[in-house]
Parts: C-alpha cells; structure tokens; sequence
C-alpha cells in the first residue's frame, strides 16, 4: 500500500558502489521517473518518453545551477567592488589615505594633489598597512595606499595579493 502524498528522497549524484546498489538506484530512478511523469497526470509508458522526461530533468537541473551561480556571482562582486579607481577618485573621495612614515607621497599629496593633511594617515610598517587596509575607512583605517611600487608590491606578495593595485602608475620627477 503506497502513502499518497508523500514524496521520498532520491540522491542522484551519488553513484552506487555496488552490483545490488545498482538496482536499487535504478528501481529509485524508476519511481522518480513515474512519479515525475504523473505530475501532469498521465501515465508516460514509452522508453522515448522516459528518455524525454529525463533530458528535460536536466535540463532544468542546468537551467537551475546556472541561476544560481549567476545569482551568487552578481552578489559576491557587488561586495569586492570599490569606488576608487584610480588617484583621482581617492583624491575626490573624503576617506583616510595611508602613507609610508617620512615618504615623500606625504607631502606629495599635501603639495602638489591639494588633499587635506587630515585625510593623510602616516604608517610605520607593512603590519599597519594591512591593518588599516583591513579596517577600512569607517573604523579608523584607510581607503587607500599611495607608495613607492616596489613598496606595494612586496606587500602584495607578502599577503599573498590579498589586496590590488587600482588605476595607473604615476611617476613625479626628482
């Protein structure tokens, strides 16, 4: 006597490890198969049939898995995106912008980009750097690194590129 209603689980990615396995996946295949085919209420006898119904399970599978990816990817990159594109996208920004102690970029940025001394936090070593890049620039980190590209680099291998580079290399003369 069978309980209408009640559906009973079938895994079929899990491949049977033996000969009597076998036959109850396929007697499990079988019963899918029926009850699938009843769903719009009609019996599907017919191997062309069954090997229809089958193609279209997965194709719905496929149709389903790609959703979902596209779905959780248009969600992740939402997340690692970032407002800053460049130097001039930091400068017009009003996040903390770090600095390596006694670099150049300091007054560089001071000088010659007109961005508020405030907005320049100076850092000692590469520690603080992924400190406060990690902290990010509402917890009392910064946005930003603007230092010497052998600098960065070596960060960057450091933390196993944990972080990027945005925009282009700008060169300052003397």
């Amino acid at each position: 006597m069978r309980s209408l209603g009640v559906a009973n689980r079938v895994y079929l990615s899990l491949l049977p490890t033996s000969e009597g396995s076998w036959v109850t996946a396929a007697r499990a295949l079988r019963e899918l198969l029926r009850i699938a085919s009843n769903v719009a209420g009609e019996n599907t006898v017919s191997t062309l049939g069954h090997l229809l119904l089958i193609l279209w399970l997965f194709v719905v599978l496929i149709i389903n898995s790609s959703y979902t990816a596209s779905l959780t990817s248009i969600l992740t990159v939402q997340q690692l995106a970032s407002n800053i594109e460049g130097l001039d996208s930091l400068i017009s920004s009003a996040d903390a912008i770090g600095v390596q102690d006694g670099s150049y970029a300091y007054n560089y940025l001071i000088e010659e980009l007109n961005v508020a001394e405030s907005r320049i936090k100076t850092l000692k070593n590469q520690e603080e750097y992924v400190d406060a890049l990690h902290k990010g620039p509402k917890a009392g980190g910064v946005a930003a690194i603007v230092d010497e590209l052998p600098y960065i680099e070596l960060l960057m291998y450091k933390t196993n590129y944990k972080f990027r580079t945005m925009g282009q290399e700008f060169t300052k003369s003397g």
